[in-house]
């Protein structure tokens, strides 16, 4: 195991076994893997926004330092769900969205910039990461201890009279 990896190992294993309540260290756990998985996906748009300009990878090697928001996810997505599962889920399901929203975005702007057979998906692609990254900051960043909780989403049924 290289040393990077042991490194973001041993942080999010001390972020995850903080003492605490077995629910905040779950949600410590539960942020690190989507953390992490936020990251891989940001690494994916990294990559193709570089193989759309020309500059492709030839070898493991090249991939490294491009994989460098994997482990950031997941130190980060780890320590929001240690500090604050609230927030931590409000981050979350912002980002979900933005990735949704960014994605289909992507999709269709993707298809004019690049006249080639790969732009529609390219385009999802870096759309998604960029509504990712943006939601999940939103989401951090909107929650406060003091507001009133917000649902996500809501439907009102107009019943009776």
């Amino acid at each position: 195991m290289n040393r990077n990896r042991s490194i973001c190992l041993f942080a999010f294993l001390v972020l995850a076994l903080q003492p605490g309540s077995v629910r905040a260290q779950w949600d410590a756990v539960g942020g690190g893997v989507l953390g992490a998985a936020g990251g891989v996906l940001v690494t994916h748009a990294w990559i193709t926004a570089e193989a759309k300009a020309g500059h492709f990878m030839f070898g493991p090697s090249d991939g490294l330092t491009r994989a460098i928001p994997v482990p950031v996810g997941l130190v980060a997505g780890a320590w929001l769900g240690a500090e604050n599962s609230d927030r931590l889920w409000r981050s979350v399901g912002h980002g979900a969205i933005g990735a949704v929203v960014g994605g289909v975005t992507g999709l269709v702007i993707g298809e004019f910039v690049w006249d080639d057979r790969e732009g529609r998906w390219a385009g999802a692609v870096l759309g998604s990461a960029v509504g990712l990254l943006a939601g999940t900051i939103s989401g951090a960043a909107s929650w406060s201890a003091d507001a009133e909780p917000v649902p996500l989403f809501q439907i009102r049924l107009g019943v009776g009279r």
